[in-house]
């Protein structure tokens, strides 16, 4: 991981396995109904687990989003009020890519439910890295 002016930036690689990782150990998504928001990817779930792309950012950069009030918009609403550099800089991976696993995530999640997002997620993203 690399810094560009004090905050970590991740390469594609490294987000992408770093988003297996989470997923695996059941920190991607939420935990259970209670924590669920249907309808809605939470960068942040009440649990203190993340979507995907919510597991990229640092706490700082996910309370920057929560203060924001923009937890639970799509990745490309919070690029368009934080600056989609920025956010392609501190992942390595472009918007296109966030959305695609964000769209994912939500799609499993809204249709089968929190362990089969996180595996749609891990499948995602594997083939993600195989591309490129």
């Amino acid at each position: 991981m690399k810094f560009i002016n004090g905050v970590a930036c991740r390469t594609r690689r490294e987000s992408l396995l770093h988003i297996i990782a989470q997923a695996e150990a059941g920190t991607i998504s939420a935990k259970d109904k209670n924590d669920a928001r249907f309808g809605n990817c939470a960068y942040v779930y009440p649990s203190g687990n993340n979507c995907a792309v919510g597991s990229l950012f640092s706490k700082e950069q996910l309370k920057d989003i929560e203060r924001l009030e923009m937890n639970e918009m799509s990745i490309d609403y919070v690029a368009d009020k934080i600056g989609q550099k920025n956010i392609e800089a501190v992942t390595g991976m472009k918007l296109s890519e966030l959305e695609s696993l964000q769209k994912t995530h939500d799609e499993a999640l809204q249709n089968s439910g929190f362990e089969k997002a996180r595996q749609a997620v891990i499948h995602h993203a594997k083939d993600l890295l195989r591309t490129r």
